[in-house]
Order: structure tokens, then sequence, then C-alpha cells
């Protein structure tokens, strides 16, 4: 069986590796985001430290918008990866 699965998906190697990958990385980004958010919380909000509050904000957008990335390339990848 496995090696049937191997015959057919010789094309679509890479891709079949690639794409759980970044739903991996993706996934990995999307878990760290809460505890980047209870640091923004302990220090910046309850410190009143509004550079604290800034660099936690920057870091959160920039982290939303990889992870954002990451899901549109594992959406582009996964159709042609399962095909």
């Amino acid at each position: 069986m496995v090696k049937k699965l191997i015959k057919y998906s010789r094309g679509y190697r890479l891709l079949s590796i690639v794409a759980p990958l970044l739903v991996v990385i993706e996934s990995f980004i999307e878990i760290y985001i809460p505890y980047v958010m209870a640091d923004l919380i302990d220090e910046g909000i309850y410190g009143s430290n509004m550079n604290a509050v800034a660099k936690y904000g920057l870091f959160l957008i920039g982290a939303a918008m990889v992870s954002l990335a990451f899901g549109v390339a594992a959406g582009i990848t996964a159709p042609f990866a399962s095909s």
C-alpha cells in the first residue's frame, strides 16, 4: 500500500512535505501569541509601561502577519499536495 502511494506522489513529494510544515509553523505562532499577550498585560498594562505596550503590540501585529502568511501559503500548497 505504501509503495503505491509513493509511486503516485512522485511529482508532489515536496508539496506533501511543505504543506503540513507550513501548518505546523502557523500553529506554533498561534499558540505563542497568548503568551505574548500575557506578557503585554503583566508588564505593560499592570506595570503602566507604554514602551512595553508598544513593543509587545508591534510584536503581536508582526506575529499575526507572519501567521497569516504561513496560513495562506499552506492554503495554496495543500490542494496541490492532496491532488
